[in-house]
C-alpha cells in the first residue's frame, strides 16, 4: 500500500516508486548498491523543452516501508527544490546519456543533537 508521500508524488508528478532492476540496468548499478548499502534510491529529472520535468524515481530492492516513506518525502522535497533553484543546491550530477540530472538518496541515521 503506497504511503501518503507516495500518493502525493503520484498525484503531483505522476511518479511511482519502482524497485531498481539490478539485472536490467546498465552501468553496474547492482555493484554500486552493494558497495554503498546506505543508498536507498535514485531520482532522475530530465528537463523538457516545454519547461516540464520528466521524472523517474526508484528504490533499492526490498526497501523497508518506513524507509520507503522517507524516500518518497525526500523525492518530493528534491523535485520542489530543483523546480525552484535548479541542480546547484543539492549537488545533482548531470547525465551524459540524456542531459538529465540524477541524485542518489543516502539513508543515514543521524544521532539527535
Amino acid at each position: 500500500m503506497p504511503s501518503e508521500a507516495e500518493r502525493r508524488i503520484a498525484d503531483r508528478w505522476g511518479v511511482t516508486l519502482d524497485e531498481l532492476d539490478l539485472d536490467g540496468q546498465p552501468g553496474g548499478i547492482g555493484e554500486h548498491l552493494e558497495a554503498n548499502p546506505d543508498l536507498g534510491g535514485l531520482l532522475v529529472l530530465v528537463p523538457q523543452e516545454d519547461g516540464h520535468l520528466e521524472v523517474y524515481a526508484a528504490t533499492r530492492p526490498h526497501l523497508a516501508e518506513p524507509r520507503r516513506e522517507l524516500l518518497a518525502q525526500w523525492i518530493e522535497e528534491k523535485i520542489d527544490r530543483f523546480s525552484e533553484h535548479g541542480p546547484e543546491p543539492d549537488g545533482w550530477q548531470q547525465r551524459k546519456s540524456d542531459g538529465g540530472w540524477q541524485l542518489w538518496a543516502r539513508m543515514v541515521w543521524m544521532p539527535p543533537l
